[in-house]
């Protein structure tokens, strides 16, 4: 698998270079910005819902594509909401790594982080990079379905 790997992360960059240079002429969707110098293996290709432009829930949109089979959540692990932190239960029997400092009490809650939680909950989408090889025709098959979806829900 490490042979393939350049292979692997440069087809996946291609595959999103077509989905941005597509998907960001769509009204209220900001796609990834790709820097200079800079490398992004596209593990899950994500995209923003622009709220103050989209008054449709995420929820409807996300439905309309995967009922057109688009491999597309609508929603992401927020972190500090994971079972590791919320039973402080990692590495070895001693609770490392909060083990370390026990004068210290460690809490993670919904709160803890609005910003990531409020996009999770309203703006977030994220396409399975990882999970898949996309063809030429499956890219023009997901960007058709975008463009489909906005209409239909009137987005445009």
């Amino acid at each position: 698998q490490i042979k393939k790997l350049n292979k692997i992360i440069s087809d996946k960059q291609k595959v999103a270079k077509k989905l941005i240079e597509n998907l960001k002429k769509i009204k209220g969707l900001i796609t990834p910005i790709l820097k200079k110098n800079s490398t992004n293996a596209f593990y899950v290709f994500a995209l923003k819902i622009d709220t103050n432009i989209i008054k449709v829930s995420k929820k409807k949109i996300v439905n309309e594509l995967q009922r057109r089979g688009i491999p597309i959540k609508g929603k992401y692990s927020n972190l500090h909401l994971l079972p590791i932190f919320k039973f402080k239960k990692a590495y070895s029997q001693n609770n490392f790594p909060w083990s370390i400092n026990k004068s210290k009490k460690y809490i993670y809650k919904i709160g803890d982080c609005p910003i990531s939680e409020e996009m999770n909950e309203r703006a977030y989408m994220g396409l399975n990079m990882w999970k898949y090889n996309y063809s030429n025709k499956d890219v023009n098959y997901i960007i058709k379905s975008f463009h489909q979806v906005w209409k239909i829900l009137k987005i445009n």
